[in-house]
């Protein structure tokens, strides 16, 4: 993959699971504590079924990406110092030097979606070269863009490797000559239909 891509990446459930501590005098998240005692890590409670932790292989993937000259970006609803603290304990801060979009949403006929235009401003993204140049990851369909013609890879599967995201960037990106957007259309509808 020679052109560079911007891959815009959920945080909860797509990355790793992350959990709040809790403060003991607050409570979960609170708004008292000074940024030092609000982390991200194990929480105290040890719920097995919810255990905090990063998706098999994401830090070598996410390093994969970055040293190809791909630009990663977190879009999460969550809230920036959650997502900082969490890319912080994880280790993963590195590979995302840009500004964290937190709390990005939108509101379409009563159902939140995230707003991914501030993200294309940002990156010189025109609206209309989105299709081929950006990938959206999430393990949420409300982490889709608006714009069904950007590729969106969807995996709710937390305990499915990170590879399975390098190996469908790759098909895509391959399919489509350097094009995600063309590569998603020409799996999607068959060669011949890709300007549906």
């Amino acid at each position: 993959m020679s052109d560079r891509l911007l891959i815009c990446w959920d945080l909860d459930d797509t990355l790793g699971r992350f959990s709040y501590y809790t403060c003991n005098e607050h409570g979960v998240g609170c708004k008292e504590c000074d940024d030092s005692r609000f982390v991200v890590g194990w929480s105290e409670e040890g719920n097995s079924s919810n255990e905090v932790g990063l998706r098999s292989g994401i830090s070598e993937l996410l390093a994969c990406f970055k040293d190809s000259g791909h630009t990663n970006v977190i879009t999460t609803a969550a809230c920036k110092q959650y997502a900082d603290a969490a890319l912080d304990w994880s280790d993963l801060s590195g590979f995302f030097p840009s500004k964290r979009y937190c709390r990005g949403m939108i509101w379409e006929d009563g159902d939140p979606h995230k707003d991914y235009l501030p993200v294309f401003d940002e990156h010189n993204v025109l609206k209309e070269d989105a299709p081929r140049r950006v990938v959206v990851i999430g393990d949420n369909l409300r982490d889709s863009p608006d714009d069904s013609k950007i590729p969106f890879v969807y995996c709710q599967d937390l305990t499915s490797s990170a590879i399975v995201y390098y190996d469908v960037l790759n098909t895509l990106y391959t399919q489509g000559d350097g094009d995600v957007g063309l590569g998603w259309r020409s799996l999607a509808f068959g060669k011949n239909s890709v300007n549906q």
